[in-house]
């Protein structure tokens, strides 16, 4: 059980949503517009009341020169299918709808489209064993980027289309596959600064980062759904489905050259201000967090030792990481009758 439980967190991170078109020629830009999230909560007051759901679905954006990987599949012919990296160039209706244009390099049409984010964690397509094969990779670092509170690269999406017109490629609903663990600090020491080095997730039961091969036309969004599903209501038949899903796709992980790792590091070199909170969001596999895991948080005064460590020792998928879902989680930098150091605020959502 634990072994295809993490392969179903390593193919995660390419679980395809599908979107239907019209077929019709053209090969000049895509449209793509980025999914909501939901499950965020805003930061509790500093008397320890409790956080609350935001009214509103969390909403990330494109950012110009932004690029995507896009993949023109023949099924019939896979030697036939071509790939390209594609460049945001302008924006559509707002920043979270861009259109990639220069799309040409993809050729003519053929079976399908299909659209990932971020293009650097693909390595580029190649034909093995008549085989469009994909290999993606999840690093073990992210880099904190205040503007998005986290690092903009480290969000995965995928969208699946047909053409549309004789002027575009398609337009991609783009589906977050990753979860996301929203970090807040609340700086509450007077005449004290502090600055976060880095912050450090390690799941001991979980593959967090490594590399995979995945055969592209076999990913079903839909079955893989529904092995999420399965995953979390503790369905017995789980295990088979998705021993059966990954010898369909071609599961293959890079154990021996590019090691498997089960922590991911957020360098952050953030300086907190003084009766304000702070937020960091990860981007993490679904299926991490499902069965207990360590938070350490590391300052600049001793980047060796954390300021802060708490663990999570659970038997219950409490803080499973699912798709486009937020998980809070809140520390202080100051011990008080409200908030001990490493206050932590349970969101059971």
């Amino acid at each position: 059980m634990k072994r295809v439980f993490r392969a179903l967190c390593l193919v995660a991170m390419v679980a395809l949503v599908a979107t239907s078109c019209k077929k019709n020629e053209g090969t000049k830009s895509i449209d793509a517009n980025i999914g909501e999230v939901s499950g965020y909560r805003t930061n509790p007051d500093f008397d320890g009341s409790k956080a609350h759901f935001d009214p509103s679905n969390y909403q990330f954006i494109w950012d110009q020169h932004d690029q995507i990987m896009a993949y023109n599949l023949s099924n019939s012919n896979p030697s036939e299918s071509e790939f390209a990296a594609l460049e945001a160039e302008n924006g559509g209706s707002s920043r979270a709808h861009f259109v990639f244009a220069d799309g040409e390099s993809l050729g003519s049409k053929k079976d399908q489209i299909l659209v990932f984010y971020p293009a650097a964690k693909a390595e580029r397509m190649i034909q093995t064993n008549g085989n469009n094969i994909e290999t993606f990779k999840v690093e073990a670092t992210q880099t904190y980027n205040p503007t998005y509170k986290m690092d903009p690269n480290s969000m995965v999406m995928a969208a699946v289309s047909d053409y549309a017109s004789n002027n575009d490629l398609g337009t991609f609903h783009m589906q977050h596959i990753f979860g996301f663990v929203n970090i807040g600090v609340a700086h509450n020491k007077p005449a004290t600064d502090i600055t976060i080095d880095r912050i450090v997730i390690t799941d001991p039961h979980t593959n967090l980062t490594g590399e995979l091969d995945l055969k592209l036309p076999e990913v079903d969004p839909n079955e893989f759904t529904t092995l999420m599903n399965e995953l979390e209501s503790g369905d017995a038949n789980y295990a088979s489905h998705l021993s059966t899903y990954l010898h369909r796709v071609g599961y293959h992980a890079h154990g021996e050259m590019v090691p498997q790792g089960k922590s991911v590091t957020l360098n952050c070199n953030q300086t907190l201000t003084y009766g304000q909170w702070t937020n960091f969001y990860i981007a993490l596999r679904p299926g991490a967090l499902y069965k207990g895991f360590t938070i350490d948080i590391y300052t600049t005064d001793n980047s060796t030792v954390p300021y802060c460590t708490k663990t999570f020792d659970e038997t219950e998928m409490t803080h499973l990481i699912k798709p486009g879902y937020f998980r809070n989680f809140y520390f202080v930098t100051n011990k008080t009758a409200n908030y001990p150091t490493g206050y932590y605020m349970e969101q059971n959502n």
